[in-house]
């Protein structure tokens, strides 16, 4: 059996090293391109129950505000009532919410628009869970649902990847409530509150190629550069 002497080891290292590094840059590259975490939060959402669908208001509600943010930090200004073009459009067919509170969990039902501007962010609902929760002082609906994109044209640039979640409270106007007495079953209410989007943020693909191209060219330059010296100057070390 052969066994590597130091010279032979240092040959083959210097052989495979460049490789891996590259490797390790390509796929430091690629964990660059979906790092961060967008929201979008919006204010100002009114919806309404009749006792199997869930619905925005007057089909498409206007919105207060709207904002988008990467980690934390605005993205740009919020959009605002009045001086931009915002609405949502939410539909949840959801049927026998109990009048004494409780949560129905539903699969591929239910659809959730974003208008925003001039764009905005399409979402088919996956999984959807409904909760009316009455307490003394009020009571509340919320929705969680974890969501599909079915088309985006987000402001400043941004782009959100699939899957993302959706969460929506909203407190019930107290005169708007109704309930069958014989089965203790909600058959309608209305509700205004706020809303969530939260996803992972996807470099554009454009600048997701430079950034792969970039480090390729890179890694690829200081091979050329070193290769051809210490190689040669290696194998004339360990040549007998």
């Amino acid at each position: 059996m052969k066994f590597l002497n130091k010279r032979h080891l240092i040959y083959l290292l210097s052989r495979r090293v460049p490789s891996l590094l590259l490797i390790v840059v390509l796929v430091f590259q690629v964990q660059l391109v979906t790092a961060a975490t967008l929201q979008i939060q919006f204010t100002g959402l009114d919806i309404e129950y009749d006792g199997s669908l869930i619905t925005t208001i007057g089909g498409s509600d206007l919105l207060n505000t709207v904002t988008l943010s990467v980690d934390g930090s605005l993205s740009g200004p919020p959009l605002v009532y009045g001086s931009d073009n915002i609405f949502a459009n939410l539909t949840i067919p959801v049927e026998n919410l109990p009048a004494t509170g409780g949560v129905i969990t539903m699969l591929n039902i239910g659809s959730f628009d974003l208008g925003l501007v001039t764009g905005g962010l399409g979402l088919i609902l996956d999984k959807v869970s409904v909760q009316y929760l009455p307490l003394t002082y009020a009571d509340f609906f919320f929705a969680g649902a974890l969501a599909s994109i079915n088309g985006q044209d987000l402001p400043y640039g941004l782009v959100i990847g699939d899957p993302v979640t959706l969460s929506i409270s909203a407190q019930i106007a107290s005169d708007s409530f109704s309930v069958n007495p014989l089965n203790n079953i909600l058959t309608g209410f209305t509700a205004a509150g706020t809303g969530e989007i939260s996803g992972t943020e996807v470099v554009p693909i454009p600048t997701a190629i430079w950034l792969f191209s970039s480090g390729l060219i890179c890694i690829v330059s200081l091979i050329k550069r070193k290769k051809g010296y210490k190689h040669l100057h290696l194998i004339k070390q360990i040549t007998p």
